[in-house]
């Protein structure tokens, strides 16, 4: 069951948790824009990890990453990086490629 916050704590996490901090989690879902990852931090928020935010592993020039193939499976324990915080509350967008 997903958590419902007020503003207040959906302020304070996104201070504690800014941009680029390092999260872990667990994949729960995967659909054709990415996946979603429970993380150990906040198990309550949806956390998504869209493809475009995923490394690519380029054996050949110009490789697309193919659903679900190269898409971490269900189950799999995962790394990223918080990517932003978007206004609805209870979401987290991820990235796993470089956060400066």
């Amino acid at each position: 069951m997903k958590h419902t916050f007020t503003q207040a704590q959906w302020n304070s996490l996104v201070q504690q948790f800014p941009f680029g901090t390092r999260v872990h989690g667990t994949i729960v879902h995967v659909a054709q824009f990415g996946v979603f990852v429970q993380l150990d931090e906040f198990p309550d928020v949806d956390a998504l990890l869209e493809v475009i935010q995923m490394p690519r592993v380029e054996l050949q020039p110009f490789q697309r990453i193919i659903y679900p193939d190269d898409y971490p499976a269900i189950g799999t324990r995962n790394e990223a990086f918080i990517l932003g915080w978007p206004e609805k509350l209870g979401q987290i967008r991820l990235t796993q490629l470089a956060c400066n």
